[in-house]
């Protein structure tokens, strides 16, 4: 899905998979990408669980930072530098991976690639709710269906 993400903003990738909890594999796996990479943008283990491998390995490196934003979903956050390369570090639920990428990544990569966001992405457009939603106070990004009739925008339930 993120290789996806990258590919329609015109970014070639390479997908690395290191699906375990090894700290050794995973530093080999980062390492190795950096190497070659100008962006590493890594999926999961940056929640607030008692291990995760990511925040373990790279929160020991000077210059990373490891937050909880304030949006649902998408709250634990992680970037850094390594090497050459800059590295995002999203969460693994699918949607927040993906809510993150378009909040958090698409601007780092309008100026990798030395444009304006606004230049790169298509823009936005602030749309009327069909209902009303239970608000909370956090930022959040709900799914929804535009109605092309009244151009509405339908929520989806979660």
């Amino acid at each position: 899905m993120l290789a996806a993400l990258a590919a329609a903003v015109g970014l070639e990738s390479t997908t690395m998979a290191c699906q375990t909890d090894d700290p050794e594999r995973f530093t080999a796996t980062i390492t190795a990408a950096a190497v070659a990479a100008d962006l590493i943008i890594t999926s999961g283990g940056v929640s607030m669980g008692s291990y995760e491998v990511v925040k373990s390995v790279l929160g020991e490196r000077e210059g990373f930072e490891f937050r909880q934003v304030a949006m649902q979903p998408g709250k634990p956050q992680g970037f850094g530098r390594l090497d050459k390369a800059i590295v995002l570090n999203l969460p693994g639920n699918p949607v927040s991976a993906t809510v993150s990428f378009m909040v958090f990544a698409r601007p780092v990569i309008a100026r990798l690639a030395g444009r304006e966001p606004a230049e790169m992405f298509p823009a936005m457009a602030a749309m009327p709710l069909s209902e009303d939603v239970e608000r909370k106070a956090v930022r959040q990004f709900l799914r929804g269906n535009r109605d092309s009739g009244p151009g509405l925008v339908v929520p989806s339930p979660a």
